[in-house]
């Protein structure tokens, strides 16, 4: 009986050894997927100052979100967010091509921009950040 409970345990460990890599790579992949969904929708209601938290910390410091900022994107209505499918790069890194259109307040002028967005999945913090910054839009 020793030696079934053994075996049992091996084959149990080996299942588990196998198995967790998966497991984690599945828990990264619906991450990803809710951050995504997540920013589009910031995006979409205009919830910049929210969309800015998204922002892989380094990047918040460097480029606060100040008040003329703030100004500058409320100035603007997001019309559509087209988003591409998320591409995996070599270096474990996310880039999605996002199509926005706007309509500028003040003037009613459409505009529209190619948002080349970079996400990084931080193992300490177990998530996703986004190292590109906020869409750069012709305010």
């Amino acid at each position: 009986m020793n030696l079934v409970r053994r075996c049992a345990l091996l084959a149990l460990s080996l299942f588990l050894l196998t198995q967790l890599p998966g497991c984690a790579s599945a828990k990264k992949e619906d991450g990803l997927n809710a951050v995504l969904r997540e920013y589009a929708s910031l995006i979409r209601w205009g919830r910049f100052d929210l969309a800015w938290e998204q922002l892989e910390p380094k990047l918040r410091e460097k480029e606060p979100f100040t008040t003329e900022i703030r100004a500058a994107y409320d100035a603007i209505q997001v019309a559509r967010y087209d988003d591409d499918i998320a591409t995996v790069n070599a270096d474990g890194t996310v880039t999605q091509l996002v199509r926005i259109e706007y309509i500028l307040r003040d003037s009613q002028r459409l505009g529209a921009t190619v948002d080349r967005q970079i996400w990084r999945y931080d193992e300490t913090a177990q998530r996703w950040w986004l190292t590109t910054g906020l869409p750069k839009l012709n305010h």
